[in-house]
């Protein structure tokens, strides 16, 4: 009898395991034809009976993710899913915290802190924080309709790029352009321009990292990841 029931019982997990097998096929083939409803249907119906799937949690995360770079203001609120559904699939298999750096599916996550920390950086490590800074772009909290009206890129041979939006003789604000020179001790950077901005009063400024902000003073903001992209 014991004999009877395990047959029945490598039976029906075969089964199962065919059918989920079958659901990540067709979702994968549905993400990589853009047919993004359908994918995240099956990638559903498989964690519905694997919840810590990482294969489907992955290719649900990267499916949002395609989602969002087709528009992401009107998917915005796939942000959080896209974040649990990787976590998950990070938590079940860190191998996808290297696959997952290079993957085009994130490239609108690919310039946020969180995305970074999730694979593993740490900001309180001064080689993670170099690469965090230079990965990710920097704004100035948003002021009316323009959006953010300054920002801050860092680049390689410890170089950055401060940029601004300056309002001249019209209603359109031209965005300028800065470039300077940046040294890292601990979470400080250092800031010194090359040719300083009009209206500014020194050429050297002090940048702090701290709680996922750059707080730079004398500059007059604390810089984020948030471009806010979908302001009016």
């Amino acid at each position: 009898m014991k004999k009877i029931i395990l047959i029945y019982l490598f039976f029906t997990f075969s089964l199962i395991a065919q059918s989920l097998n079958t659901l990540k096929r067709k979702g994968l083939a549905s993400l990589n034809q853009n047919n993004f409803e359908q994918a995240i249907f099956y990638f559903h119906k498989v964690l519905e009976k694997q919840p810590l799937d990482s294969f489907a949690n992955y290719n649900l995360a990267c499916t949002y993710g395609a989602l969002l770079s087709e528009n992401y203001c009107a998917h915005q609120s796939e942000v959080t899913k896209l974040y649990k559904h990787l976590k998950l699939a990070i938590q079940n298999n860190p191998s996808y915290k290297t696959k997952m750096l290079n993957d085009p599916d994130f490239s609108v996550i690919q310039k946020e802190i969180q995305f970074y920390k999730l694979a593993g950086l740490n900001p309180n490590k001064e080689k993670d924080l170099e690469l965090i800074l230079k990965k990710v772009s920097w704004y100035a909290p948003s002021e009316g309709v323009f959006g953010p009206q300054s920002g801050l890129l860092f680049m390689d041979k410890n170089q950055f790029q401060y940029w601004r939006l300056e309002f001249q003789n019209s209603d359109e604000p031209t965005k300028k352009f800065y470039t300077g020179i940046y040294q890292i001790k601990r979470k400080k950077i250092s800031l010194s321009f090359q040719k300083l901005p009009k209206g500014l009063k020194q050429k050297t400024y002090t940048a702090e990292y701290k709680q996922d902000k750059l707080i730079i003073d004398g500059l007059g903001k604390e810089y984020t990841d948030d471009s806010d992209p979908c302001s009016i």
